[in-house]
């Protein structure tokens, strides 16, 4: 059973045990746990803003973004006739009342936009939104809508009012779970999370509904962005096949000035001349002996033979 619960909790499933209920609180010791989020309003011209929440430490297991935004959604400004319609939509079996009380609770509702994997270090990232939202008639957030998009889910994802969006990590043997920094840094679509939350999603679906993945996989597909990358030090682009990546160097630096080594997991490049020194763990694997690397017009340009041809690289490195 503990296997199980511990299995379960590595793939992102959050339990709670009767034991853990009934754990007494010990005496607080002051310290307070710091996390960032995000909030995107539903108004586009309103501005996307950086938030910052604190807990105990000794309350910081688990996600505590429902009890951050405890109250934020307790809005009642649907009539009757809104809250009668809906009751008559569920055949009477929910009162206008029963409905009113929920409103004016604010229940928080979690939408998973990027799923825990070992490659991505058990992180997953959350959108929270109210769960009457429809009820409530808001309006739809696009931003929040076109952010879901960039992680894999469809463009007609119904996604209403205010959100927030932040992190949880689970760490240890233990899986222990905790809300981690989201900031708004975060939101560009170039960041590695957003990059690579398609493939994750996939990868989490596989091992937990391996049906579904089979036909989630042929929808998302592996749609080659061969857009060039711009990561400072270097630039990348995935050319299919090949992953193309390019380096700066000045004009007068000749190949011997070079050295570079291709693993199947990892790419040095050492020009002395240049002080350019890069270690990068790769996305996927390579074939060493089918890469390439060439130096030309003031560029050392790699080229990195897939192992996987057909998956499309969302970050170059891992």
């Amino acid at each position: 059973e503990e296997e199980r619960i511990a299995w379960l909790r590595a793939r992102g499933v959050q339990i709670e045990m009767p034991e853990d209920r009934n754990k007494p609180k010990a005496a607080g010791s002051g310290k307070m746990h710091t996390f960032k989020y995000v909030r995107i309003p539903v108004d586009p011209k309103e501005e996307i803003t950086e938030c910052t929440a604190q807990v105990p430490v000794e309350e910081a297991q688990g996600d505590k973004m429902t009890t951050v935004l405890e109250g934020v959604f307790a809005e009642n400004f649907a009539d009757d006739a809104v809250l009668e319609s809906f009751s008559k939509s569920q055949g009477g079996s929910v009162g206008i009342e029963a409905l009113r009380k929920t409103m004016m609770k604010g229940g928080c509702e979690s939408f998973r936009i990027a799923a825990p994997t070992e490659d991505n270090g058990r992180e997953a990232v959350y959108l929270y939104l109210d769960e009457s939202g429809q009820l409530k008639g808001l309006q739809r957030n696009q931003r929040a809508v076109d952010l879901a998009v960039r992680c894999g889910y469809p463009a007609d994802i119904s996604l209403r009012g205010d959100m927030y969006v932040a992190r949880v990590k689970w760490t240890g043997a233990t899986a222990v779970l905790g809300n981690v920094d989201f900031t708004l840094a975060d939101l560009s679509p170039a960041a590695v999370w957003a990059r690579r939350a398609g493939k994750d999603n996939l990868e989490f679906q596989k091992s937990t509904q391996p049906e579904a993945h089979e036909s989630a996989q042929a929808v998302l597909g592996n749609e080659v962005d061969h857009s060039e990358h711009d990561e400072g030090s270097y630039t990348w682009r995935d050319e299919g096949d090949d992953v193309e990546v390019s380096v700066s160097i000045p004009a007068d630096v000749k190949g011997k000035d070079c050295k570079v080594t291709i693993k199947p997991s990892k790419l040095l490049v050492a020009v002395e001349k240049a002080s350019v020194q890069l270690e990068l763990q790769l996305w996927d694997k390579v074939v060493p002996e089918d890469s390439t690397w060439t130096v030309s017009g003031g560029k050392l340009v790699v080229t990195l033979n897939k192992v996987n041809a057909d998956e499309a690289w969302a970050s170059l490195t891992n």
